[in-house]
């Protein structure tokens, strides 16, 4: 198989309205929406507001995706209910919820929300004289999504309406909200899988009542990874503590081995709250060595020509000492 891919553009020069567009093309290709739950212009951004239902039977089985453009970034944060006449954030049988519970401000809901500092910026640079793009992966209900303004680039994924989770997990919507977005991050020698958009009344890693700094932060889901042999007398591996360790074979470690090599592995899953892997067309996989540390986002990894190939969704280039590049990658080809 591989997975079915749609670019969506904006070419320089570009409008806020023409870059929320490109956003919501995405998503309606993943079938995350049909059309925008709520659209608005505010505090120099324009606001859309995405819902999704993960369960429509129980309390807390909406989720909504606030997101804030402008011509220079992009932000987003959760809420648990929205008021469209008002257009503000609310709770699940109350007017308008508890501030950090119901949506990461600290204000109440009849105050300035729409403050840009109380959303999650995506860790990128954009410029309306910059061509961008937002390339959508899907393969089997799950769209992983890749977004690009010159050198910067940011990947994430959204939880679709038909994900699947553990029984425990599910059952829990009834007191608590679904955090479906996330990011791989490539540190190390290890693929993490990051969970963002932490409330208080999230059901993953719900943030306690400590700082409210802590609103929204990131928190790893699930770690796989790769050893990583810097030099042919030592060992700096992925410790099995902070990460699942995947096998390898490296000339330095193995004579035996004729020459370096790493499994291309799938059916991996991006957190134990889920009921189900990852699509077999989404598989990460490690580089070493210097030539391996030169790339770039979207980059092609051949295994065989015209049979099976992938694109590059998440790297992190580590030097000229023999590092492992650790990989996410999409199947193309195939």
């Amino acid at each position: 198989m591989a997975v079915s891919k749609q670019i969506s553009t904006c070419l320089a020069p570009w409008n806020v309205s023409q870059l929320a567009d490109m956003f919501r093309d995405a998503f309606i290709g993943a079938g995350l929406m049909t059309a925008w739950f709520d659209s608005f212009t505010g505090s120099g951004y324009e606001h859309r507001i995405m819902k999704v239902t993960y369960d429509s039977t129980k309390t807390y089985g909406d989720t909504y995706y606030w997101w804030m453009f402008n011509g220079s970034e992009a932000r987003v944060s959760l809420c648990t209910g929205w008021d469209s006449a008002n257009r503000i954030p609310r709770g699940v049988g109350t007017t308008f919820g508890s501030p950090r519970l119901d949506w990461q401000n600290s204000s109440a809901a009849t105050s300035a929300v729409a403050v840009a500092t109380s959303h999650t910026l995506l860790p990128m640079n954009l410029s309306s004289s910059t061509n961008c793009s937002l390339t959508r992966y899907t393969s089997l209900g799950r769209s992983i999504f890749v977004v690009r303004s010159g050198l910067n680039w940011f990947n994430f994924s959204i939880d679709a309406p038909t994900t699947t989770f553990q029984t425990y997990y599910g059952a829990a919507l009834a007191g608590g909200t679904h955090n479906g977005m996330w990011k791989t991050i490539h540190d190390g020698s290890a693929v993490r899988f990051v969970n963002m958009l932490q409330t208080r009344r999230s059901l993953f890693a719900g943030v306690g009542y400590g700082s409210s700094s802590s609103i929204g932060k990131d928190v790893n889901m699930m770690a796989y990874g790769f050893t990583d042999v810097s030099y042919t007398n030592s060992y700096d591996g992925a410790y099995p503590d902070l990460a699942i360790s995947l096998p390898c074979w490296y000339t330095a470690s193995n004579p035996a081995q004729a020459s370096d090599f790493n499994p291309i592995f799938t059916n991996i899953r991006p957190g134990y709250h889920y009921a189900t892997d990852l699509p077999s067309d989404f598989a990460i996989t490690a580089f070493r060595g210097s030539s391996a540390n030169s790339l770039s986002i979207q980059d092609t990894v051949v295994v065989t020509s015209g049979v099976e190939e992938y694109e590059v969704l998440g790297f992190q280039n580590r030097g000229t000492n023999g590092q492992s590049n650790p990989l996410f990658l999409a199947r193309t080809v195939g």
